[in-house]
């Protein structure tokens, strides 16, 4: 992990420990989550990404909670997200469109879900999402606008990128921890996304260790929030995962015949994933920071390293 990474990550703890001191009744939580590879020295493939996460527990006594479920002692959160992503090849000052090792894509995003825990370490997730790809995004003006600001070398090729589509997706989500020992456990997670911008099987094993909270109390799913007994975690975390790709927007451009984007390449059929971090929950705050690794995700492609660091706080 760089210096730099390190440093961003104390510094923001430092800040969250003194603004978020307060206890009070607990129902909901405003995060910011932030994606980069610049951690690492690099400026390609997934660069970067900004999302603004609000969560809000669902009171058993609701009609809400008894929409989706009869039971009272079933554990329901509402997650609203939105924020933007940006995708660059590798060779980005490569003025020829046609050389670059994966096309541009700009995406704005919001996204509405629910996570559902009827056992303490048994639950799903259910999320919609829509967005926009393109240069309707407003991506490509943000990143030349960024690198004009700081004098950063500019980038060549976006008007070679995904063209406009609007994106539908629908993702569910299994997810059960199984106990190994105290102070360890691993974690699946199985899920399925279908739309028109992704389309993939995904599965997924994390282990846990030190002192984490069962899943339906644990910052792990983003569930630290209601009538919780114990809502302190200090864990680091890891874990693998597969994706089986059907279709990826970002590298194939659109599913629909009539809209063709400048450059496309297909998408790897199968991505490996791992990941390892830190997370530390506080009962007002919360920050966590990882280290994502993904295997290339076109032929052409090499494999893509980032980092992840999410800071929030509930109320």
């Amino acid at each position: 992990m760089s210096k730099r990474f390190l440093l961003l990550l104390l510094q923001n703890i430092l800040i969250f420990s003194l603004v978020c001191s307060q206890t009070k009744p607990i129902r909901s939580e405003l995060s910011l989550l932030t994606d980069n590879d610049v951690f690492f020295s690099t400026d390609y493939y997934y660069s970067a990404g900004q999302e603004i996460a609000y969560k809000n527990y669902i009171n058993p006594n609701s009609g809400f909670q008894d929409l989706l479920c009869k039971s009272d002692t079933t554990k329901l959160v509402l997650i609203l997200r939105g924020g933007i992503k940006m995708f660059t090849p590798r060779k980005t000052g490569q003025t020829d469109i046609k050389k670059k090792d994966r096309p541009y894509a700009g995406y704005d995003y919001l996204n509405v879900g629910v996570v559902k825990f009827t056992k303490q370490n048994q639950g799903s997730a259910f999320n919609i999402e829509i967005g926009l790809v393109g240069t309707a995004s407003g991506v490509d003006r943000i990143q030349s606008n960024w690198h004009e600001f700081w004098h950063l070398r500019p980038f060549y090729g976006w008007e070679g990128q995904i063209s406009n589509e609007v994106v539908l997706n629908l993702n569910y989500s299994f997810l059960k921890a199984w106990q190994i020992s105290k102070g360890f456990d691993i974690v699946n997670n199985s899920s399925i996304t279908g739309g028109t911008g992704s389309n993939k099987l995904s599965q997924d094993f994390s282990f846990r260790l030190l002192r984490f909270n069962p899943l339906k109390e644990s910052n792990f799913c983003g569930t630290v929030l209601g009538p919780s007994s114990n809502r302190k975690e200090f864990y680091l975390f890891g874990g693998i995962g597969l994706d089986y790709v059907i279709s990826n927007i970002f590298l194939e451009g659109s599913l629909f015949e009539n809209r063709i984007s400048p450059l496309t390449y297909p998408a790897e059929p199968f991505v490996f994933r791992q990941n390892i971090g830190l997370m530390f929950s506080a009962p007002n705050w919360f920050c966590s920071a990882k280290i994502n690794h993904l295997s290339k995700e076109v032929s052409e492609g090499l494999d893509h390293t980032y980092g992840s660091i999410n800071l929030g706080f509930r109320f």
